[in-house]
């Protein structure tokens, strides 16, 4: 069916445009937890499961002791999948590893839950695979499309409404393998996030091929490739990728660590506001910016148990252009 568009509504759209209005809007005001007490964080892993990344699946899983001691203030979930959505023997689709209790994510009071990942992040069934191995067509950004997918889903009881999201990649290719027109985005991603989620961060750190570094790609061989794809999401998203050519991964662990818990330094308004107009009491101590309905503080003071924040509402109007 062809839809006909009115020549007077190009000539209004043409006119006009949308702009925000902050006057004479009331004063809203809202208290809010201190952010600087514990916050939920879910953390999803997801693994290049090719053969050729066993060594870099085990410096990270070994390591991954250090990154949860990290996270002692933080109520978390962790939780495993691969960049494989082939269908294949191997392929997860974005479904969680599961455990022999049956659950698909370790909570911060799991017990052994560090062995559990260990077990989780070393894809020993892909070390020694002929004839039937891995997909060669790694698809790290779909998969996390699924899981995201699955949060209506099997997938529920991880994904929490109060918790931020965090993802870590592990691949040396980029999104199947050489990032063709076909791939998923990562404006896909982000859209997703918007689509399913009210307000929640997305956290994304990558161990990765970086872009320009052609020794790193060397040493991992003809297959490998710049991350491309994850690289532009994690500068997008604002997170942080390491090398996986990194001989030790502990120091990039501890990084994102501390860099999640920066961003988890937030609290979400019930309206989006003018920024402006924003004002919260005993301020001196602290240093923040605003994201959409966000404030995040990089400063916080911890003695400020309670922020009692007053703002007006952005309201939009039309303006002639």
């Amino acid at each position: 069916m062809k839809v006909k568009i009115s020549p007077s509504v190009i000539v209004l759209s043409l006119m006009f445009c949308v702009l925000p209005l902050h006057a004479l809007d009331e004063l809203e005001a809202e208290t809010h937890q201190s952010p600087f007490l514990a916050k939920k964080l879910d953390i999803i892993f997801i693994i290049d499961n090719s053969p050729n990344l066993f060594d870099k699946q085990k410096r990270l899983a070994l390591e991954i002791d250090k990154f949860i001691n990290s996270l002692k203030n933080i109520d978390w979930h962790i939780a495993v999948t691969n960049s494989d959505v082939s269908g294949g023997a191997h392929s997860l689709n974005g479904h969680f590893v599961k455990y022999d209790n049956g659950d698909r994510f370790i909570r911060k009071n799991t017990d052994k839950a560090p062995q559990k990942l260990i077990k989780a992040l070393i894809r020993e069934n892909a070390k020694n695979c002929d004839p039937t191995c891995p997909s060669e067509s790694e698809e790290p950004l779909k998969s996390l499309a699924l899981a995201l997918g699955n949060s209506k889903g099997n997938a529920a009881d991880f994904f929490r409404p109060d918790a931020e999201l965090s993802v870590v990649f592990l691949t040396d290719e980029d999104e199947m393998s050489t990032g063709p027109l076909q791939a998923t985005k990562p404006g896909h991603i982000l859209n997703a996030m918007e689509s399913y989620f009210t307000n929640k961060l997305l956290l994304p750190y990558g161990f990765i091929v970086q872009n320009n570094d052609g020794e790193c790609r060397k040493n991992q061989g003809t297959n490998s490739q710049y991350s491309s794809h994850i690289e532009y999401l994690i500068s997008n998203a604002k997170g942080l990728s390491f090398s996986i050519c990194s001989n030790f991964y502990d120091t990039s662990l501890l990084k994102a660590s501390y860099h999640m818990k920066k961003q988890l330094h937030s609290i979400v308004l019930r309206h989006e506001p003018d920024v402006s107009s924003i004002s919260i009491e005993n301020d001196q101590n602290l240093k923040w910016h605003v994201r959409g309905k966000k404030i995040i503080f990089t400063q916080l003071d911890e003695q400020q148990r309670h922020l009692y924040i007053t703002y007006k509402k952005t309201k939009y109007i039309i303006k002639p252009k």
